[in-house]
């Protein structure tokens, strides 16, 4: 707070992205917005409607910070069949690993199970170049 920051973002474990502490949302923003009380907190990790939101202003954040739902969007570049599949995801259907770590060592990424990053972690997460099937094209699109 010394610094001079303006707002601080409290990202908890559900997060889609890059994460290295393991206290869920609901139990992080509480605590930071105690912690730095009065800068304002934005609340980020596992908020993708308006229940997330709601929740996250009833524990104090000043807002939240939504990032993986809206690769859903129409806006979003993303393939239309994986934008499908984030919609569809349950709690099950993702996971933490370090298969995406490039730039960051040992960072887990939260990813969408599917055949591949199974195989990779079975195989003990390899790194890129020497991972199962790797560069294998498995489509064409016309």
């Amino acid at each position: 707070m010394a610094a001079g920051a303006d707002v601080i973002v409290a990202q908890g474990w559900e997060a889609g992205g890059h994460v290295r502490g393991a206290v869920t949302t609901l139990a992080l923003v509480p605590a930071v917005v105690d912690a730095v009380s009065p800068t304002p907190v934005v609340a980020a990790g596992g908020i993708a409607d308006g229940r997330g939101v709601a929740a996250a202003l009833a524990l104090g954040a000043s807002g939240v910070w939504i990032g993986t739902r809206f690769v859903a969007s129409t806006e979003a570049f993303a393939h239309p069949e994986f934008k499908q599949r984030v919609v569809e995801a349950n709690t099950d259907d993702t996971f933490h690993t370090t298969l995406f770590d490039r730039g960051w060592a040992n960072a887990p990424h939260r990813a969408l199970r599917n055949s591949t990053i199974e195989m990779w972690e079975q195989a003990g997460r390899p790194p890129s170049g020497q991972r199962p099937r790797e560069g294998e094209v498995v489509a064409q699109l016309a």
